[in-house]
């Protein structure tokens, strides 16, 4: 609470003047009840307690300083033992406050008089309340005297460096996950600003990163909200939460792009935006000398360095300090820096949107969580050390019940994992996924430290209204209008003239949001390209889209043309029935991808339409389990997801299909024999699947492909079948002929299947990474002969296998990884196999095998990285 609030305070202690004179004026009344002398002490204990009070009150704001100069020190042991504590008697006092000011009102509404209401006031409340005052502040003195002999009396709000250390334009991360279309987009815009030889001297840096597609657009839609001048320096902010990425990608684009820039400058900014240090530490960092004098000396310096020079210039970690002096301090940090040449720019990393807005010349640079499998991919990294699957399918399922609580957050997943990577044992996996984030011993660099220091930059009314949310359940959804409510009923909001207290309330709320009620500020979409709808509940549209309540949505009709949408996503719209009238190529001819996800209504999808779409490449539909459309024609899709689809999955006609992911289908059999580009194909959970139809392919002529005569899946390098516990064999797909460059082959959890072609694996070429788990009826009586370019081979619960161990091991050469588990009737495998047949094996891990009894001994295996051997009671060697 700042000072303004508490003069709201005091003044309501004044007012209790009032009931202290009624006390005093009943203790004169009832002189008859007592002595002259025990009427003055009864006096004098009501000026007393009047005393302490007003003296409470007076205390408090000295106290609120504190508690915020505390927190900023809170990573600190003594200190954050004795915050609680400071905190907790300051509630007190509050508290106590406010029930006088209580009794001061039902004074004044009731008009007590009577001589019984009085002695139950002084019995029950004065003579209660006088040691009450004095307790809290004794432990309000003598707490804040030990905070203050730690120092926090004169501490600066700051960070600590240890919490938030220096950074430099070196990257400690590598390799950057699911950042590959901002990096090429940032990239582009500043080697293209320009527009002259730079352009053709980036091509090689544009083959160093991936290209997106969709860069090209984005640049535009940057350029096209530039507000900078023609010449001058431009800035790009890119915001978002603490440990998102923020500083590795500026220092990634950093790296990537200095080599088109004249002049580079990196400063690690922190909260302690101070004009002159900063203009120093850009000087030295062109100069590298160390440079001196007052700050019109220093910035006429760098004024002449950078002058018509082409700069690149990255303020990392900027916050809300940087705009102090309403923005002066930035003015003055920038003024040298006018005359630079065209083509200049300043990157601008920072958690707060007020901040990138106050100081941005063109469109900011959001960054989100990580989103889906690129989530995972990272996470598993951080778990296992290594973007290989992992070993134990067990602590692989944890994992990813772990994964929601991380929202996405790369610092996030690096925190939990190196918790993880530290015991391998599902018991320590389980507690750390049944704890909350907040419960885990993490370092100074980790997700929740990280996260503080945003708390920390919050104003002390803020905190308080932001700390109260936390009483409330995990995933709680607050209206804005029932919190501001009882923030006002709490006494957290501050008066501000004559403003409606609930209209400053409703502020609060906004400013912890840290964003924007923007919908009614749209413009009709002419240029839209990313349309994403979704039914929050009471949420209203802009008042181009018809209907304004997404929850009465049923067809969408009518709602305009979106000549450059490329990107839709639709979900959790309950009512929807129909998308006939939308997904029309005369309302959306540039569509590349379209997500229906959750529209349970959901029965008309015109897929037969789709072959008009020539921009499509990505389909996902999930949850939609009443559509009836039965055949999908698309020649220019290249990803294709579906699940719990309805009929969609009868006949897919799409020639240019690479990838195609099919889980939780109610079809017997699945169609292949239209999808000859196909390079990955995953089939999960479809429980009542009985067959897949290998590729027969004819003719494609109908949708646009010239592809008669192909017999087989020229390109499907990776297969995936798992939880089809009907699907009996799988003779028709597994062929050399069939799948001629299939490079992994994973099959699970199928209950039904009774055989699998074994003999035939040696046949697979290009097979890198063969497992087989949880097929329990598999019968091995043809054999099982294994490729040498094998590199990793996992065999669990699938049937008996032991007639063909060790003699599939055998030539063997590239094998590097190894896994049998629950393999009964193998007894033993000699050791010349591992030194001689296995000798690039780095893992071997041996689990639940009760006929094992030897491997050929510890000497066999001693070159070995790891080795795992556990559930395996005949073996006594080890």
């Amino acid at each position: 609470m700042s000072i303004s609030g508490t003069i709201g305070v005091i003044s309501g202690i004044n007012e209790c003047v009032n009931l202290f004179q009624w006390a005093r004026s009943s203790i004169s009344s009832l002189h008859s009840r007592w002595s002259g002398k025990q009427e003055q002490n009864l006096q004098d204990e009501v000026l007393h307690l009047q005393s302490g009070l007003q003296c409470l009150s007076d205390t408090l704001p000295a106290m609120y300083n504190l508690i915020d100069r505390a927190e900023w020190r809170s990573h600190k042991h003594c200190v954050a033992e004795l915050l609680p504590k400071f905190s907790d008697a300051v509630y007190d006092a509050e508290d106590i406050l406010d029930e006088f000011r209580w009794y001061e009102q039902k004074v004044t509404v009731e008009g007590i008089a009577s001589q019984s209401a009085f002695i139950d006031f002084f019995n029950c409340v004065i003579q209660g309340s006088f040691n009450k005052v004095k307790d809290i502040q004794k432990r309000l003195e003598n707490l804040s005297n030990l905070l203050e002999k730690m120092g926090l009396g004169e501490a600066t709000p700051r960070f600590d460096k240890s919490v938030r250390p220096e950074t430099s334009s070196f990257p400690i991360e590598t390799i950057m996950f699911g950042r590959d279309q901002e990096l090429t987009q940032v990239i582009e815009l500043l080697v293209v600003r320009e527009g002259d030889s730079t352009t053709k001297a980036h091509s090689k840096g544009k083959r160093e990163c991936r290209t997106i597609n969709s860069s090209k657009r984005t640049l535009a839609t940057i350029n096209h909200v530039c507000n900078e001048q023609e010449n001058g320096l431009a800035v790009l902010p890119i915001v978002g939460i603490g440990g998102v990425g923020k500083t590795t990608m500026a220092q990634h684009i950093y790296q990537q792009v200095k080599p088109h820039f004249k002049k580079t400058i990196w400063l690690s900014v922190s909260d302690d935006f101070d004009v002159k240090r900063l203009t120093k530490e850009a000087l030295q960092s062109i100069s590298g000398e160390e440079s001196t004098g007052q700050l019109d000396s220093l910035q006429h310096a760098l004024h002449k360095t950078v002058c018509q020079k082409k700069l690149l210039i990255v303020l990392d970690d900027l916050w809300d300090d940087a705009l102090k002096e309403n923005g002066q301090s930035w003015k003055r940090f920038c003024a040298p820096l006018k005359n630079v040449r065209k083509g200049s720019i300043m990157l601008v990393t920072t958690r707060s949107q007020k901040v990138a807005d106050g100081v941005r010349t063109m469109k900011t640079l959001k960054l989100n969580g990580l989103k889906d499998d690129v989530f995972w991919n990272f996470f598993k990294l951080c778990m296992f050390g290594s973007e290989r699957f992992s070993n134990d399918h067990e602590l692989e399922q944890i994992g990813r019940s772990i994964l929601p609580k991380l929202k996405g957050s790369p610092l996030a997943a690096k925190t939990l994992g190196r918790l993880l990577r530290m015991n391998r044992h599902t018991t320590y996996w389980n507690n750390v996924l049944e704890s909350e984030l907040w419960e885990l011993r993490q370092q100074e660099d980790d997700i929740l430290p990280a996260l503080r220091l945003s708390y920390m930059y919050l104003p002390f009314y803020l905190k308080r209204c932001f700390s109260l949310c936390g009483v409330y359940p995990k995933d709680h959804e607050f209206e804005k209008d029932y919190l501001a409510e009882i923030w006002v009923a709490e006494g957290f909001v501050e008066p501000q003239g004559d403003i409606p207290i609930q209209d400053i309330a409703s502020q609060y709320f906004e400013d912890l949001n840290n964003g924007t009620e923007a919908l009614q500020l749209l413009q009709p979409p002419n240029g839209l390209k990313s349309l994403q709808l979704r039914d929050y509940p009471d949420v209203s549209l802009p008042r181009w889209f018809q209907p304004q309540k997404l929850s009465s949505l049923i067809s969408l009709a009518n709602i305009g043309i979106f000549t450059s949408l490329m990107d839709l996503a639709i979900s959790d719209c309950h009512k929807l029935s129909s998308l006939e009238h939308f997904l029309h190529p005369a309302s959306i001819p540039a569509i590349k991808k379209i997500v229906v996800r959750n529209c349970e209504r959901l029965i008309s999808v015109p897929t037969e339409r789709f072959v008009e779409f020539h921009c499509l490449e990505e389909l996902e539909v999930v949850y939609c389990r009443n559509i009836c459309s039965r055949s999908l024609v698309a020649p220019s899709l290249k990803r294709l997801v579906l699940g719990c689809s309805g009929d969609l999955a009868h006949n897919i006609e799409c020639c240019s299909l690479t990838s195609f992911f099919l889980y939780y289908s109610r079809h017997t059999s699945i169609h292949l024999q239209h999808l000859p580009a196909l390079m990955s194909l995953s089939i999960a959970r479809c429980e009542s699947l009985t067959s897949v139809r290998p590729a027969i392919f004819t003719n494609f002529s109908h949708c646009g492909c010239n592809a008669s005569g192909i017999t087989s899946f020229l390109f499907l390098t990776v297969l995936t079948i798992s939880g089809c516990t009907k699907l009996s064999t799988l003779d028709g797909l597994l062929t050399q002929e069939c799948l001629p460059v299939v490079e992994r082959i994973y099959i699970a959890h199928c209950d039904e299947l009774l055989s699998l072609p074994g003999e035939r694996f040696g046949s697979f070429l290009c097979l890198k990474d063969l497992e087989i788990y949880d097929c329990q009826r598999l019968d091995w009586q043809r054999g099982l002969v294994l490729p040498s370019t094998l590199q990793r081979l996992v065999l669990g619960q699938c049937g008996d296998i032991s007639a063909w161990v060790p003699s599939c091991l055998q030539n063997l050469a590239s094998l590097v990884s190894l896994e049998m588990s629950e393999c009964p009737g193998i007894t033993s495998i000699p050791g010349d196999i591992w030194r001689t047949n296995l000798a690039s094996l780095e893992e071997l891990y041996i689990t639940d095998c009760p006929d094992l009894v030897s491997i050929g001994g510890l000497e066999a295996v001693a070159q070995l990285g790891t080795l795992h051997i556990s559930g395996c009671p005949k073996m006594i060697e080890m």
